[in-house]
């Protein structure tokens, strides 16, 4: 599989993606559907990281699958930080953003798993 899904802490409030060099829309649906099934395991708010790191370029066809991947969501699902997203990978979650606003809404950009888990941090005391 493209993508390892995992948790990212011991309390289990983070699911942690890493995506390989190679991956497929495929990958990401199978991904996404491990992920709920560690989401449905817990009673509480969960946050999740996608670590983009390991590869350099998306599928072909993204717009295609633009709308699905926006159209998820879960009652417990926090925000969701991507690190290590190229400018374009940016580019394109704000063309998303203007066509799936409440999809993105909760969508953060860090650069590395230390600044992303700062990020959902600080997001959580804020929200407390």
């Amino acid at each position: 599989m493209g993508i390892n899904v995992m948790w990212d802490n011991s309390e289990r409030t983070i699911i942690r993606y890493e995506f390989e060099v190679r991956w497929s829309w495929g990958d990401l649906y199978a991904a996404s559907d491990e992920g709920t099934a560690l989401l449905d395991s817990v009673g509480h708010r969960v946050d999740f990281i996608a670590d983009l790191r390991g590869t350099s370029q998306l599928p072909g066809d993204f717009m295609q699958h633009a709308g699905r991947i926006a159209g998820g969501t879960h009652p417990r699902r926090g925000i969701v930080v991507v690190v290590g997203a190229s400018p374009v990978l940016r580019g394109l979650s704000n063309t998303v953003g203007f066509l799936y606003r409440k999809a993105t809404k909760d969508l953060r950009f860090a650069d590395s798993l230390e600044e992303a888990r700062t990020i959902i941090a600080r997001e959580r005391t804020e929200t407390r």
